[in-house]
């Protein structure tokens, strides 16, 4: 197993946001993590990445203990991240804002220009290098956050929510550079509420309701769990 969560527990004053969580995330494989608002699913990537410090359990990458890190550390290790809102340099060229991250690959021979042109090709932003972020439309933007993600070569990455903001054909289009991401040997996490997303992208899915993990198992399975079914107040889930 490429990254493990064991008994990760997390609370904001007296609120229990994660109980004794524990996850296993296999190499090359697209695993999705689910709930309804409120699980606890950003909290959980937040402290896999370092953003937030569990009060209880571990992290263990590749077999070490990166637990505390930092998230610039997490990152030079080989774990990187987008976010729900992307987070991009507004003021900032599509070319700028992707050296930036660039900084941060481990790999001292990689050529900036190079790089840079390679992963705006391949995020669709090869006529937009020269664009300020904050001119990008919402699907540039995610595309620009992957982009940045990337550049530091990540051997594990976490989504937050991609498809918030994008039509169909977009969220079609960007679940195409997923897959594309994990042929190269990429494994990806993949947070979301939308189980049509993950059932089209996943191969194993784990789900929280209420900061405890209720189900794991195959998309197939997951939608016909009566405890996920009830997470989801009754709805149907495809």
């Amino acid at each position: 197993m490429v990254l493990k969560g064991f008994r990760i527990h997390k609370k904001f004053g007296g609120h229990v946001v994660l109980s004794d969580v524990n996850f296993e995330l296999k190499e090359k494989e697209i695993f999705g993590l689910v709930g309804p608002n409120g699980a606890g699913k950003t909290t959980l990537i937040n402290i896999i990445t370092g953003f937030l410090k569990p009060d209880k359990g571990e992290v263990i990458f590749n077999g070490h203990n990166i637990t505390g890190y930092k998230p610039h550390q997490i990152c030079k290790l080989g774990i990187n991240r987008t976010f729900q809102i992307p987070m991009c340099y507004p003021n900032l060229t599509v070319k700028e804002n992707i050296a930036i991250s660039l900084m941060f690959n481990k790999n001292s021979k990689v050529k900036f220009e190079e790089r840079i042109k390679e992963l705006a090709d391949f995020c669709g932003l090869s006529s937009r290098l020269n664009t300020l972020a904050s001119n990008l439309n919402t699907s540039e933007l995610k595309r620009l956050d992957l982009a940045r993600a990337l550049a530091t070569d990540p051997k594990v990455l976490l989504l937050d929510e991609f498809h918030t903001g994008l039509n169909l054909e977009q969220t079609q289009q960007y679940m195409k550079l997923l897959n594309k991401i994990r042929e190269e040997g990429v494994t990806l996490l993949i947070v979301e509420h939308n189980m049509k997303v993950i059932t089209q992208l996943c191969e194993r899915v784990m789900v929280l309701h209420y900061g405890r993990k209720i189900a794991e198992s195959s998309p197939e399975e997951i939608v016909r769990d009566d405890a996920v079914i009830e997470a989801y107040l009754g709805k149907k889930l495809l």
